[in-house]
């Protein structure tokens, strides 16, 4: 059986340490600052709200708890233990200070680096590989993976899933040639693909990713190029291992959330209730975003919304731009068959961007810039081996200072990243900054409006969290929770007048939202009066609507209750208790407007009822 001793170039033989080093400090550097930041953003809802983790039981509860607490947030569909434990260990041992979560952070964008250098060392001279993880390290892409506490999830993901494939690389290098790898080896990939996937569910491709680095990120001792088929025949039992890591985190997320996909509520807005078709165009019309963010990204948003990646029903111009370069690219790179890294590095990008990409399945997020952290590795590998492939052209010409040359535009470009992230990352200090800068990177956006209306909201400055929620609707009217949300801050203000004519457009686009019809209905007897209410419930009814569910018809019978039309109302509530014959309320409202029109055996009879349904808890 093998060893799983690592290799120098994972542990960094003398000669490279030094280059190490630079790797760790010029990581660390633009995220020096985020060590004094606060709790931010998402980190309140699954860090600071979640009181389960605050003690050392929950380093156990970790495990059986859903990503987002349902009491905050209501069912997300996410599962993620390892980062759940890790929140546990950092909040118990740090008091809930965000001191600690931050340094983890940091560290893990460090080690991430580390695990980079480690990668491109294999397949590159060690200069080029330096360079590639200087790239990495200062990569603003980063800014959210590291400078965003829960963010740290995506590092954490993709450092385990490099773990996964330095081991996988350094196995296959200690063993005899063709020789199958060992249980042993197996077992302890299978171990870390669990961790991985636990950390957050992107790293789900993390064999995909062993798979590609195993077939193509390095030729042969002789030169020759490795056959893909004897890649999958030497990593079996890791495949196989794999497989059996994968089924038992599917099983104990389906057995801590109770299904296996996201709830339909939490889809992200302009892939929510469309068709496969019209999601594959808008997300593949979204790939010139994607290569900019990987490759230039000039600009850095906090939130990705329709306005910024509109639905698209039909084939784009982007669209078919993408589709095609990435045929001319897999063309490229299988026609290489001696030259197989850049086929490596797109497999990178591509499978690791694939989970969170909306293809597969459809996710709460159209795009995130912490998704790309894994994509980035694929980036950097195919920036770096470009750099090694340019420079060596260079020097077979008798440039012999090609690599002086390269090294200092590499340089530069580190400097710039390095001033760039540093500054990217001074968004995140506080919540009314980074919202803030969401509303400027894109004024049309309605999600970062929400997020500041909120955050007026608890600071008490109640005015400006209602011009916010304005200026949100306004963008979004048919967006059913924000509607409701509004709509509930404007009653509380007793603006119940202003809010009338914003819930009948927003009850009428989303003609089935039982909570909206209520409140549009509840606002319409303070505002209008019992006929409004009359008048609009009947012509529904008419018509067959149901919006308002069996509750409408309780306001319907207030209303002819105010009218002074006893008979009416108790015709309304008999409507209602027939919708819902199990609703014990329904039943004593029935049962106090039979009393009020004398039909007391009836009532005691709706009462006894009530009371049963009660006690039997319907």
């Amino acid at each position: 059986m093998e060893s799983v001793q690592a290799q120098p170039a994972l542990l960094l033989s003398p000669p490279r340490r030094w280059m190490a080093i630079v790797v760790g400090i010029v990581a660390a550097l633009p995220y020096l600052r985020t060590l004094a930041y606060p709790f931010v953003y998402d980190d309140g809802s699954i860090i600071v709200a979640n009181t389960a983790l605050h003690t050392p039981a929950g380093l156990i509860k970790a495990w059986a708890l859903p990503y987002w607490p349902p009491a905050v947030s209501g069912p997300a569909g996410l599962y993620r233990p390892v980062a759940q434990f890790i929140y546990a260990l950092l909040w118990n041992i740090g008091g809930g200070r965000p001191f600690a979560f931050h340094v983890w952070a940091v560290g893990v964008h460090i080690a991430a680096a580390l695990a980079v250098f480690a990668l491109l060392a294999f397949a590159l001279a060690p200069r080029v590989a330096l360079l590639g993880a200087l790239l990495f390290a200062v990569h603003p892409v980063h800014v959210e993976a590291v400078a965003s506490i829960v963010g740290s999830a995506d590092a954490l993901a993709t450092l385990l899933a490099l773990g996964f494939v330095l081991i996988l690389l350094g196995a296959r290098d200690r063993g005899a040639a063709g020789e199958p790898l060992g249980w042993r080896t197996a077992v302890i990939l299978g171990a870390v693909y669990a961790l991985a996937i636990g950390a957050k569910e992107s790293a789900a491709a993390t064999p995909a990713l062993g798979l590609a680095a195993l077939w193509a990120w390095r030729p042969a001792a002789d030169g020759t190029p490795r056959r893909m088929a004897a890649a999958l025949r030497r990593g079996w039992r890791v495949w196989l291992a794999c497989a059996a890591a994968l089924a038992v985190m599917t099983i104990a997320r389906g057995a801590v959330l109770g299904e296996f996909s996201p709830p339909a509520g939490v889809i992200a807005d302009g892939i929510a209730g469309v068709s496969t078709a019209t999601r594959f165009w808008t997300m593949t019309s979204a790939w010139p975003t994607v290569a900019a963010l990987l490759f230039w990204p000039a600009h850095l948003m906090m939130h990705y919304g329709p306005s910024v990646i509109p639905t698209q029903h039909a084939p784009t111009l982007r669209a078919g731009a993408s589709l095609g370069l990435l045929i001319l690219c897999g063309l490229a790179a299988g026609v290489q068959r001696a030259e197989r890294r850049p086929a490596a590095a797109l497999a990178f990008i591509l499978l690791g961007y694939l989970p969170a990409s909306n293809l597969l399945v459809p996710t709460g997020q159209l795009l995130a810039e912490r998704t790309l952290y894994l994509p980035s590795v694929g980036a950097v590998m195919l920036l770096a081996w470009m750099l090694g492939a340019f420079t060596e052209h260079l020097a077979r010409r008798g440039i012999r200072r090609a690599p002086m040359v390269a090294t200092a535009a590499i340089a530069l470009l580190t400097v710039v990243g390095l001033v760039r992230t540093t500054g990217d990352a001074g968004v995140w200090r506080g919540e009314e900054t980074l919202f803030t800068s969401g509303i400027a990177a894109d004024p049309r956006a309605f999600h970062p409006r929400i997020q500041l209306a909120r955050w007026y909201g608890r600071h008490g400055q109640e005015a400006l969290a209602l011009a916010e929620m304005d200026t949100a609707f306004r963008l979004a009217p048919n967006k059913e929770d924000l509607a409701f949300e509004y709509a509930t801050h404007l009653l509380a203000d007793h603006r119940a007048a202003t809010a009338l004519p914003m819930l009948a457009q927003a009850s009428a686009a989303n003609d089935t939202s039982t909570r909206l019809r209520l409140t549009y209905l509840t606002t319409l007897l303070t505002v209008r009066g019992p006929r409004a209410v009359v008048d609009e419930v009947t012509a529904h009814t008419g018509a067959g609507t149901v919006a308002g569910g069996p509750l409408r018809f309780v306001v319907l019978g207030n209303a002819y209750e105010k009218l002074g039309l006893a008979d009416s109302a108790v015709a309304a509530y008999a409507a209602g208790v027939e919708q819902a014959p199990r609703n014990a309320s329904m039943r004593a409202v029935f049962a106090r407007a039979l009393d009020a029109a004398g039909r007391t055996d009836e009532a005691r009879a709706q009462r006894d009822t009530a009371a049963r349904l009660g006690h039997d808890g319907g």
